[in-house]
């Protein structure tokens, strides 16, 4: 299944390769915010959305970071994050069911 922009992408047991890709993934955009389409959030384990909130916080750390090193490099304060405009962020949990 492939949710595209915004939703969920599953891979699992590739079809036609010489070995299996014996695992489950599920990638979800969360940065920007306007890739988030929480209509392709599973409603299982509860409170799944709320991953978001950390996500929020650790773009802000991110950004944080990018400001202490523009200004160590004798950069403007906002050079490095302006730089980086197409910052991505996503959640990737990968399970690997048992193998036969």
């Amino acid at each position: 299944m492939s949710g595209g922009e915004g939703g969920f992408s599953i891979s699992s047991h590739l079809q036609g390769e010489a070995m299996k890709d014996w695992r489950d993934v599920v990638l979800y955009p969360t940065y920007p915010v306007g890739n988030r389409d929480y209509s392709h959030w599973p409603d299982k384990p509860e409170g799944w959305s709320k991953v978001t909130e950390y996500s929020e916080r650790l773009m802000g750390l991110a950004y944080k970071v990018l400001e202490v090193l523009s200004e160590a490099m004798g950069l403007e304060k906002d050079a490095l994050k302006n730089a980086c405009v197409d910052m991505e962020q996503k959640i990737f949990v990968t399970y690997f069911p048992k193998t036969p």
